[in-house]
């Protein structure tokens, strides 16, 4: 399974410690405080756990915390221009270059902006914030089924609900060696409805065959998806 799901059990331990995932890895990970971390593909942070806090640094990447109640160490995730605090909880911080979103999915979370004056928000379960670089505050929603088909990759699939064929391809793209790319830019904003794995974009191919009625050309390293071309054109 390329998006292999590693559970790694058995650490009496796991503290200052860096972790890494590569292409198509998606790990959860048991803390010593009895936390869990849930990271997806291509995610970089840092665990470091004391007496009097518990700190994880998300240098880029995305991942799902659950977080063992402790009201003597808070729980921070630092993801550069946002940081997020929670106590006992369940919630979601995902580090890209253009900014950072937190998702909340279970109990209450405080959030703020490294830049922003101390200003806190207060997000509860069904609701994220999303930080752009240079603000102060976030943007806010309540969108809990959104938040949970965006976490679809923990079981290993995508989900897709009006969601565009570009976005959708960039998504695959993020899990597989074998790239999806869309030779002809008129179907990028194709909307698109399902569930896929993640480890299936063969599979995703073959649907949009049918569904969009398209034509699909695969190699080992790529799979090309274009408009079929009419005859005597």
């Amino acid at each position: 399974m390329a998006a292999a799901i590693a559970g790694m059990v058995g650490f009496s331990r796991w503290t200052g410690e860096h972790i890494a995932t590569e292409r198509g890895e998606i790990r959860r990970l048991p803390l010593e405080d009895g936390s869990v971390a849930t990271i997806d593909s291509g995610s970089d942070l840092r665990v470091a756990l004391d007496e009097e806090s518990r700190r994880v640094t998300l240098a880029r990447g995305q991942a799902w915390f659950q977080v063992a109640k402790d009201r003597r160490r808070p729980f921070i995730v630092d993801a550069g221009i946002a940081q997020a605090r929670a106590i006992g909880t369940a919630f979601s911080v995902s580090r890209t270059e253009n900014g950072v979103q937190i998702a909340v999915t279970e109990g209450v979370v405080a959030t703020w902006a490294r830049n922003g004056a101390g200003a806190m928000t207060i997000l509860k379960a069904g609701d994220f914030a999303t930080f752009e670089r240079g603000a102060l505050v976030p943007a806010t929603g309540n969108s809990p089924q959104a938040i949970e088909r965006s976490l679809a990759w923990r079981a290993g699939e995508i989900a897709l609900e009006g969601d565009t064929l570009s976005d959708a391809i960039a998504r695959f793209n993020r899990y597989n060696k074998q790239q999806l790319v869309l030779s002809d830019p008129s179907l990028a904003n194709e909307k698109l409805v399902g569930l896929f794995r993640i480890d299936n974009p063969a599979g995703f191919a073959r649907t949009l065959a049918v569904s969009l009625d398209i034509s699909v050309s695969m190699t080992a390293e790529e799979i090309r998806l274009s408009r079929k071309k009419i005859a005597g054109s």
